[in-house]
Order: structure tokens, then C-alpha cells, then sequence
């Protein structure tokens, strides 16, 4: 059954291919008036590991604009809370959209809004964008973290990211990382459209697969959007995972009409389903889609490779996060 996801325990511990952000939507729907913050999300555990693998970066978001309605956060043992003069959402762009941040956890993340109003706020929406990464040396260094697996110790040992670390070059942002690490094995890049005759029933629309563009590559979601803001809910299976993705229609009210990003990659497919309370005939979809071919870098970050299948100093660069 398709259905709109939020970020969980679950999602965090479901993320497996070095770098991950998927866009999640609660509402539109009613924010009744409260004492106390209602938590949107409670994660109280990113890493399943005593030794921290990923970390969860909320990296964007958007609201309705409200000047009763609060908003939140929790990463780790920092906080921007709400008080009697912080965190309102009449001070957040109008049309909802979005801001963006950058709040990394490696122990627990958490999202609390609070109508302090007198009547219920009908429609209310907030998106927001969680990215999965994983840990490097280099950014445990940067985070003062000192929990290193046997081959990070190696790393350390055996590369200058200690160096890199303390000059400022390292790590790198996000972006810097993906152009570096999949511009050159750029394959081919789709926006595909669709129209959608949409049921009661969870139905599939769409399958893609990296292997429509050749073997030995990877296929990495981009974008989504539900143009007119069609009350549905379309989710992705990647992979083995069910219901990966899974987006309110409703909450696309961008004006422009911009997909919203993300960057998931699959090995395997995507299948992706909709689903209404009441029948919707030829609901516009748009899906961007880039293949890239696969590296031994990009084998190593996946967790496709282990040490002693690849090139020893490709492996520890890669695991310390100088290359």
C-alpha cells in the first residue's frame, strides 16, 4: 500500500549507499491548538553501531506561515527551541518554501511544532529534506568524534587526513563530493513524464532500472513532483526497500512548479506507486533520473567491495574520505 513516510529509526538504519536525501511532507492537515509541542519526528537512535556509521543531516525545510504555530529542533546535545520569542513560522518564506540548514546527528534527532493559538490551523504543512551519510574520517575528526572501526584506524595511520582535516580541506561539502566523485561517470540523465490514472488501490506506474542503460552502473532518483498538487500519494520501492519514499501529492505548491530534489541510488530498480481516496484521472508526474557507471570508489562507499577486492590505498583514501 503506498503510503506518506516520515523520518523514523527505521528510515535512518534503512540507508546503505554512502549518501542519501529523501524529501518527507506531514500535511497539509489540521495542527490542533497545545500545551506542549507535538513531535513531528523522534529518532532517539540514527546509528544501530556503537561505533557511529552515519550521521542524519536535516539540510532543508518549509512551513506555513503562521504566527501561532512553532517549530523545534533537537541534534544530538545541541537545540533551537521553541520559546516565547523564537521559532515562529510567520517568519519563514510565504508559499512554503523552503529554507536551508544543515543540523547533523549522530545520536538522535528530533522535530516539534506547537500551535499556541486559540483555534486549530487547518492545512498546515510542513516538508522537509533529511540527508544519510556516512561517516568518514574525516568528518568524525571535524566532529570530535574518537570511534574508529579497525580500518579507520588504518586509515588514519596511513593517510594525511589528519592534515587535510586540520588545513580546512577536508571533508568536503555534499555537493563538492558528488561532482567529484560521479561527474566523470556520468551516463545519461531523464525527466520522465507520466499520466496517471490514480485508484483506491496502490497501483504501479513505473519501473526504472540501471540496467535499461547498461550493466554495471547505478541508477540515482533526483527529483519527484505532482504537478496541480493532486491529493495522492506516490511512493518508491528501491531495491529491496518497500516504500523508501513515500510523498503526499498535496504538498507540492511550489510555485514554479520545481521538482523537489533528493538523491537516492539504486542497484537493483525503482517501482513507483499511487494511490487516492478517490479515483483522480491523468494526474501529471514528473521523475528525473541519472545512471552513472559504477567505480571502484563508489563500490567502496556503497559497501559493495571490502577490503583486500579493490586497490589497498583506494580503499583507506576512500574510507578516510581524502578522495
Amino acid at each position: 500500500m503506498a503510503s506518506v513516510n516520515s523520518f523514523t529509526q527505521q528510515q535512518a538504519v534503512a540507508a546503505k549507499y554512502f549518501y542519501e536525501r529523501i524529501p518527507y511532507t506531514w500535511g497539509p492537515q489540521t495542527l490542533n491548538p497545545s500545551t506542549t509541542p507535538f513531535s513531528v519526528v523522534v529518532v532517539s537512535k540514527v546509528n544501530k553501531t556503537e561505533i557511529p556509521a552515519w550521521m542524519a543531516v536535516l539540510e532543508s525545510y518549509a512551513l506555513t506561515q503562521n504566527a501561532n504555530v512553532g517549530i523545534g529542533f533537537k541534534f544530538d546535545r545541541y537545540s533551537n527551541p521553541l520559546t516565547a520569542f523564537m521559532g515562529f513560522t510567520d517568519a519563514m518564506p510565504a508559499g512554503v518554501r523552503r529554507v536551508d540548514s544543515f543540523m547533523p546527528a549522530v545520536s538522535s534527532l528530533s522535530i516539534d511544532l506547537k500551535n499556541s493559538g486559540a483555534s486549530a490551523v487547518s492545512n498546515f504543512q510542513f516538508n522537509y529534506w533529511v540527508g544519510m551519510k556516512r561517516l568518514t574520517v574525516a568528518d568524525k575528526l571535524l566532529m570530535g568524534i574518537e570511534q574508529f572501526t579497525k580500518d579507520e584506524q588504518d586509515a588514519l595511520a596511513k593517510t594525511n587526513v589528519r592534515d587535510l582535516v586540520r588545513e580546512g580541506r577536508r571533508p568536503l561539502s555534499i555537493e563538492e563530493h558528488l561532482r567529484l566523485a560521479y561527474a566523470g561517470r556520468f551516463l545519461a540523465r531523464e525527466s520522465k513524464l507520466y499520466h496517471v490514472d490514480v485508484s483506491t488501490t496502490d497501483s504501479v506506474f513505473a519501473i526504472c532500472r540501471p540496467s535499461d542503460y547498461r550493466p554495471g552502473t547505478v541508477l540515482v532518483l533526483r527529483g519527484i513532483a505532482v504537478e496541480r498538487a493532486a491529493d495522492v500519494v506516490v511512493s518508491v520501492d528501491r531495491d529491496d526497500d518497500l516504500n523508501y519514499v513515500g510523498l503526499n501529492g498535496a504538498a507540492f505548491v511550489d510555485a514554479d512548479d520545481r521538482y523537489w530534489d533528493m538523491w537516492v541510488p539504486a542497484l537493483d530498480h525503482f517501482s513507483f506507486h499511487v494511490q487516492a481516496s478517490s479515483p483522480i484521472s491523468a494526474v501529471p508526474i514528473r521523475i528525473d533520473v541519472s545512471c552513472f557507471v559504477l567505480s571502484d570508489l563508489i563500490r567502496v562507499q556503497f559497501g559493495l567491495v571490502h577490503r583486500g577486492e579493490v586497490d589497498d590505498d583506494l580503499y583507506l583514501k576512500a574510507i578516510a574520505g581524502v578522495i
